[in-house]
């Protein structure tokens, strides 16, 4: 069957593409079923979707690398490539490791279920679908994977700011966990995300207790600490707490600028004076 690429279009779900064009999300329809997929393209018209659908899997991977759909609704029983390996094949292709993939299916085991979540699922859908909510729910997962995906950018761009800074910079969650650090900070402390900051770091900051205070009101000092090579380097530290959604204290943010050669040629300027 020829992909379907005209759909009916209410401007609610669409994405700016290159050139700054807005064009209409598409939805890949992957059943061996004709009337299923006719019944599941007629629910998502109805959402503004565009349509494009596939009757096996292995048809699903040639429609996939040639429009790159925005979401893949999967059926789970076709003959020959079923919907597991279609899955997994989907998220070995470019431009498929983070697209959202639905899985349908008519086995409510357990045992299917994760099958599908180890295949590379996004989620799944019990047969028989309710096709009156079906664009509603599709909607959903699409705008929570765009926020995903949202988020996942910002933090590439955040840690690649981080890993170019000349300064120290370390994160540290509620627990004094460390969240993130560039390699900087990696010539004074011994770090590992999700654990506890290193057994030195309480003697070379000494940071207050309540984190709470340095909400909004960073705190500023100066100090002498040894790297991890027995180097002495002089290092003007701010710290700033962050909140959670809620308002409330969920981490500290270190800085530590490298001051040792100008507090040196300030030393030396006194003394010649």
């Amino acid at each position: 069957m020829k992909p379907i690429d005209k759909a009916i279009s209410n401007g609610s779900d669409s994405q700016e593409g290159a050139m700054g064009q807005i064009r209409q999300s598409s939805i890949l329809i992957v059943d061996d079923d004709e009337g299923q997929r006719l019944l599941a393209g007629a629910s998502l018209q109805q959402g503004g979707f565009a349509i494009l659908q596939a009757g096996s899997g292995e048809q699903a991977l040639e429609v996939f690398q040639q429009h790159q759909p925005d979401l893949v609704l999967l059926d789970v029983v076709m003959p020959g490539m079923d919907g597991f390996a279609t899955c997994a094949a989907l998220r070995s292709l470019a431009g498929g490791r983070t697209l959202p993939i639905v899985m349908v299916t008519g086995l409510d085991d357990v045992e299917s279920i994760e099958q599908a979540y180890q295949a590379g699922a996004t989620d799944f859908l019990t047969k028989p679908i309710q096709w009156l909510v079906l664009h509603q729910r599709v909607r959903y997962i699409l705008r929570a994977s765009w926020t995903l995906r949202d988020l996942q950018n910002s933090e590439e761009r955040f840690r690649t700011l981080v890993n170019a800074a000349g300064s120290v910079i370390m994160v540290l969650d509620r627990k004094a966990r460390v969240v993130e650090f560039n390699p900087v900070a990696e010539r004074f402390f011994s770090l590992r995300r999700g654990e506890p900051v290193a057994a030195n770091f309480a003697s070379a900051l000494p940071v207050t207790s309540d984190w709470g205070a340095l909400l909004g009101n960073p705190q500023s000092f100066e100090s002498t600490i040894q790297a991890l090579n027995g180097d002495e380097h002089i290092l003007l530290w701010n710290l700033s707490g962050f909140a959670d959604a809620e308002g409330v204290v969920a981490g500290l943010v270190i800085v530590g600028q490298d001051v040792t050669a100008r507090r040196r040629a300030e030393a030396s300027m006194r003394k010649l004076s």
